[in-house]
């Protein structure tokens, strides 16, 4: 009869107008997942998607990560 607890939390934050400037991921992982406690990570395409206007590498979400100290 363990009381359940967090040993990771995760924020993940979609960046769908980086598509167009790479300036605004560079932002979005820098500021507001700043406040929440570490610094941001971006996170870039893996494969190329034409309907989506998408390339490789391309920078499209940002993450922060919290963990048990």
């Amino acid at each position: 009869m363990q009381v359940p607890r967090l040993d990771k939390v995760v924020l993940n934050m979609g960046i769908g107008e980086a598509v167009n400037d790479r300036k605004k991921a560079e932002t979005a992982a820098g500021r507001p997942l700043a406040d929440r406690g570490p610094e941001g990570v971006v996170t870039y395409s893996r494969v190329a998607i034409a309907t989506f206007k998408l390339r490789e590498n391309q920078p499209i979400a940002a993450r922060s990560r919290w963990r048990k100290d």
